[in-house]
């Protein structure tokens, strides 16, 4: 049985809302061990409003994927901010975003059994 019912919610300093990311999104303490000159760090959360099961179906409602930008663990080198830094640093974000969507994609594809829907 297909799964259709999700969301997916992008949060960058504690705001729902998907933008590109500015310096003053890395508040964290700099590693200055690091040979990186910044690094992105960022969650990732889901949750479901619950299950219901059709014969030996399982359908998962309210399925939300969660991605979360930590400015706390997220750092520049302070002389390094330059605009190609911030382009290769969205980078990363986006490709958090691409999984994002990819674990959506696979979520819509399963058919999760009334028996094993947890370990799905």
């Amino acid at each position: 049985m297909a799964q259709f019912s999700f969301s997916q919610i992008v949060i960058i300093r504690d705001v729902e809302g998907q933008r590109k990311l500015v310096w003053q999104d890395f508040t964290g303490k700099v590693d200055k061990s690091s040979a990186f000159d910044a690094n992105t760090y960022y969650n990732y959360k889901y949750q479901t409003s619950g299950v219901r099961f059709i014969g030996d179906s399982a359908v998962i409602d309210g399925f939300k994927v969660i991605l979360e930008l930590d400015p706390k663990k997220s750092w520049v080198k302070k002389d390094k901010q330059t605009d190609n830094l911030l382009v290769h640093e969205q980078g990363h974000f986006n490709i958090g975003l691409l999984f994002m969507k990819e674990l959506i994609d696979r979520f819509n594809k399963t058919n999760f059994k009334k028996a094993t829907y947890n370990s799905q």
